[in-house]
C-alpha cells in the first residue's frame, strides 16, 4: 500500500493569536495508524505565544512523530526530527544550532516539541526585554515574531518512508524565511538516504538532469532562461545542499532560498523520474523503487 500526504505549513495569523491575551499555550497529540508494517506515528502539535507592551511572538510546531515500529527506523526518524527542530530553517557546516540543547530527549514526542517551543519563546522574551526601552521611545512601533515547524510523513511504501520538514520564521524585516527539507529512510534499516543513493561516477549525469529540470522549472514559472534566473553560473551548478528524496513520482531535488536563486524565485526544484535515473542509482536503492508501480 502507498500513502501520500502533503505537509502544508499552516497559515498563522498573529492578530488572531494574540488578540487580547499575553500568552496562549496548547499541546495536542493524536495517534494515527501507519501502513509500513508496525511503523506508527502520533500527530502531535504545540503552540504558544508571548506578549510584551511593544512586541509579540508566536511559535507553532506540528510533527508526525514515530510511536511504534522497528527500532532502527523509529530511532533514525526521531533523531532526524530532533535535528530539524534544533534550528529554524536550513543550516550547514558548523553553524550553531540554537535549539539543539532543547531537542535532545527523543523518547517523548510531546515533551520534545514543548521543550523546543519553550526555549524559542524564552530566548525571544530575553531579546524583547533588551529592546523594550528602545522600542518604547516610538509608541507606534511594534515587533512581531513568528516561528513555525511542520514535519510530516509525505510518502511511504513497504521499502521506504519519506518525511518533509517545512519551516517559516519571521523576525521583522521585509519578509520571512522558509525552508523545505526532505528525507527518505530505508524501512528495513532506518538508513537516511542522501547523495549516496547515486553511484559516484553517475553524479555528473544526475547534475545534468537536475539542470534540465531547473530549466523547465524557470521557463514554466515565467522567470526566463536559466542563466538569467540564477545567482550563480549554471555551468558550475551544484546539487542541492539538502538531500534528494523519494516519492512515487521519482527523485525530488530542492534548493533552499538564496542557495542558487534570488528570494523571489522561492525554492527551485525538480523531480527526475526513476526511468531517467535507472543507471545512476545504486543497486540497493534501485531495488527500493523498481518497479514503483507494484507498491
Amino acid at each position: 500500500m502507498i500513502t501520500e500526504k502533503k505537509g502544508l505549513l499552516a497559515a498563522l495569523t498573529p492578530f488572531l493569536a494574540f488578540c487580547g491575551i499575553s500568552a496562549v499555550s496548547s499541546c495536542t497529540s493524536n495517534s494515527s495508524g501507519d501502513e509500513i508494517a508496525d511503523f506508527r506515528t502520533d500527530s502531535i502539535s504545540c503552540t504558544d505565544s508571548i506578549m510584551t507592551p511593544h512586541a509579540k511572538a508566536f511559535c507553532a510546531i506540528s510533527v508526525d512523530y514515530p510511536s511504534e515500529g522497528k527500532g532502527e527506523l523509529v530511532d533514525s526518524v526521531r533523531e532526524w526530527i530532533a535535528e530539524q527542530l534544533s534550528s529554524i530553517g536550513y543550516t550547514s557546516g558548523n553553524t550553531p544550532l540554537p535549539y539543539a540543547a532543547a531537542a535532545t530527549d527523543v523518547t517523548n514526542g510531546p515533551r520534545l516539541i514543548k521543550s523546543v517551543c519553550d526555549t524559542v519563546l524564552a530566548d525571544t522574551r530575553q531579546e524583547f526585554a533588551s529592546l523594550d526601552t528602545l522600542i518604547s521611545m516610538s509608541p507606534d512601533f511594534s515587533i512581531e515574531y513568528q516561528y513555525d515547524w511542520d514535519i510530516r510523513k509525505i510518502f511511504e511504501t513497504p521499502e521506504y518512508i519519506t518525511y518533509m520538514s517545512t519551516t517559516y520564521a519571521f523576525l521583522g524585516g521585509a519578509h520571512g524565511a522558509s525552508s523545505a527539507i526532505g528525507q527518505t529512510f530505508v524501512a528495513a534499516t532506518g538508513e537516511a538516504l542522501g547523495l549516496g543513493m547515486f553511484r559516484p561516477d553517475a553524479l555528473p549525469k544526475v547534475t545534468s538532469l537536475v539542470k534540465e529540470g531547473l530549466t523547465r522549472y524557470f521557463r514554466e514559472s515565467g522567470a526566463g532562461i536559466l542563466r538569467d534566473a540564477l545567482l550563480i553560473n549554471p555551468d558550475t551548478l551544484p546539487l542541492p545542499a539538502t538531500p534528494p528524496y523519494l516519492t512515487g513520482e521519482g527523485v525530488h531535488f530542492i534548493y533552499q532560498q538564496y542557495e542558487i536563486a534570488p528570494y523571489a524565485s522561492g525554492m527551485p526544484g525538480c523531480v527526475i523520474p526513476y526511468s531517467a535515473l535507472d543507471s545512476c542509482l545504486t543497486p540497493a536503492v534501485a531495488a527500493l523503487v523498481t518497479p514503483p508501480a507494484t507498491h
